[in-house]
């Protein structure tokens, strides 16, 4: 049972871990540490509106390059149906091309902050279960949790 429960927690640091890196690489590409990387409007795009679910997306395809890429992005249904999509434009970053942004929307700033609540969520998550995998004693937490059961394996182990 113990050997079930440091599994438990190693998988959890993997998946907490990787999902803060994950957010912390998306920080850096959308430019959350200053200009690193250039951002270039597309030559070519098309946007296309999803208003269905909420929140809405707008779905786009443009062309860097000569190269044709897809993504997406959310917005509130107001801003959704009522904007003229004439006025927004598809900027790209150059080095890493499928990262992309709406720019008349501001939201190269709302990606950045989505990213830094990722990360806050996935960190505190990870300091969390690091500390009560470090300082909780599990073998009573087991105890509990399991009974006799878990005690009388113990007893029998030390017998032996």
């Amino acid at each position: 049972m113990k050997t079930f429960v440091k599994m438990i927690f190693y998988l959890n640091f993997l998946l907490t871990g990787g999902a803060f890196m994950f957010s912390f690489c998306q920080f850096v590409l959308y430019n959350g540490f200053g200009n690193m990387f250039e951002y270039k409007t597309a030559e070519y795009f098309v946007i296309n509106r999803d208003t269905v679910p909420e929140p809405s997306k707008l779905i786009y395809e443009y062309v860097a390059n000569g190269k044709k890429y897809h993504s997406f992005q959310y917005f509130s249904p107001d801003i959704a149906k009522s904007a003229d999509l004439s006025k927004f434009n598809v900027i790209y970053n150059t080095t890493f091309k499928n990262i992309s942004v709406i720019k008349e929307s501001n939201s190269q700033g709302i990606r950045i902050q989505g990213q830094v609540i990722l990360m806050i969520i996935f960190g505190a998550a990870f300091l969390l279960m690091f500390l009560i995998y470090r300082f909780a004693d599990l073998d009573k937490w087991i105890r509990i949790y399991t009974g006799e059961e878990y005690r009388r394996r113990k007893e029998m182990k030390q017998k032996q």
